[in-house]
């Protein structure tokens, strides 16, 4: 993984990769919705149109808390993002929605119902994607 993780404040989110050089990264946290859903985990991420631009970012993180109150960590490459944003239908003010959920309880199984359903199960916990090797 990267040696070096850096928050400095909303604008200033990056990973110093093995290459040495910073690569921005788009992290986003969501609590679990689960007891408002009926759902055993849910959380809801809503990205807008600048965020959305993946030539900004290296990765893209979603997180969302599970039924233990642990977050639960999705990883995204730009390359993988980009399809799942055109797939979202965009909101009145440009925001599209991730509405990421376990499919049952009990199964490592995580679907984002929004907008058709999409298996995320393989971006869950990613983490060789913020290496950025040189």
């Amino acid at each position: 993984m990267g040696e070096t993780f850096s928050n400095e404040g909303r604008k200033g989110r990056y990973i110093i990769g093995h290459d040495g050089r910073r690569h921005p990264v788009f992290i986003t946290a969501s609590r679990n919705l689960g007891s408002d859903t009926g759902k055993p985990m849910s959380g809801w991420h809503s990205i807008n149109p600048r965020n959305a631009d993946t030539t900004r970012f290296g990765a893209y993180i979603l997180s969302v808390e599970d039924e233990l109150r642990k977050p639960v960590f999705f990883i995204f490459t730009p390359e993988e993002f980009q399809p799942l944003l055109d797939s979202k239908k965009a909101d009145s003010k440009g925001l599209r929605h991730f509405y990421i959920s376990r499919a049952e309880a009990g199964i490592d199984r995580f679907v984002d119902w929004r907008d058709g359903g999409m298996d995320m199960t393989q971006y869950r916990g990613a983490f060789n994607k913020l290496e950025f090797n040189a």
